[in-house]
């Protein structure tokens, strides 16, 4: 049955919402200020709320093609990032942004693919809790990632009160009184 299936799918596709996450990560790592930063989760924004494109590639190629194009630019998106942020020189933030724009556009892609393949499959008085459960799935998908995260990553902090206790709210620029 595909409700599963998209249930399924929703609950990987929803991962662009995590970027607070990893952004102090990406930040440190390409030397990048919180400008260029922001740059990159707005791209990333831009890419999931943004998916006119998408829903017509839909309507004119089908469920199958749809998902194939979201799957590439999944992909495309998340491995241009890996490689961007594998390098050890720092870097501008336009190319991250262009591979987190595709991560949003891929998302939103997967969301339609979920949504539109299931809710026609079920009559009026049950559409409401389909798409309920499927956006749902879409949005508790960071919340199970960020898990996995911490339970890979031992420098993603387990308390549930604060950052790591190497961790600074300290500002970085220091003042002397005389």
């Amino acid at each position: 049955h595909t409700l599963s299936l998209s249930l399924q799918l929703l609950l990987c596709a929803g991962t662009p919402y995590m970027f607070g996450l990893f952004n102090d990560k990406i930040k440190a790592k390409l030397s990048l200020d919180e400008t260029a930063a922001m740059l990159v989760d707005t791209s990333t924004q831009v890419g999931l709320y943004c998916g006119i494109f998408q829903g017509i590639f839909y309507d004119r190629y089908g469920v199958r093609a749809a998902c194939y194009l979201a799957s590439t630019l999944v992909a495309v998106g998340y491995l241009g990032a890996f490689f961007l942020t594998a390098r050890t020189s720092s870097t501008t933030a336009a190319p991250l942004a262009l591979c987190f724009f595709l991560i949003g556009q891929a998302s939103h892609g997967l969301y339609t693919v979920g949504v539109m393949t299931n809710v026609p499959n079920y009559s009026p008085k049950e559409q409401g809790w389909v798409t309920g459960a499927l956006a749902a799935c879409f949005g508790l998908s960071a919340a199970v990632f960020s898990q996995v995260e911490k339970a890979l990553d031992p420098a993603v902090s387990t308390s549930d009160t604060g950052p790591p206790p190497n961790a600074s709210l300290a500002p970085t620029t220091t003042t002397t009184t005389t």
